[in-house]
């Protein structure tokens, strides 16, 4: 018998983005998922790097952790 796997179903999003879902945001060690959708919902509009992209760590500016809530700031210039 094959084994089984099971995978979070994705969402994408209107502009071509797929969000990550609360469980993905725990497993990246983010404390309060509801604090990142939240923030972001509310900021990211004013976000300063147009390739940021929070499914890729590549794109993230330099200081900028998803698990840690002090350094979402950076991407709005403060």
């Amino acid at each position: 018998m094959a084994k089984r796997s099971y995978n979070s179903p994705v969402f994408l999003d209107g502009n071509g983005t797929i969000s990550l879902t609360v469980s993905q945001l725990a497993a990246l060690g983010v404390s309060d998922p509801a604090a990142w959708e939240e923030y972001w919902e509310e900021f990211s509009d004013m976000c300063l790097f147009e390739d940021f992209d929070v499914n890729n760590p590549d794109t993230w500016p330099e200081g900028f952790n998803l698990a840690d809530s002090d350094t979402w700031d950076i991407l709005i210039g403060f």
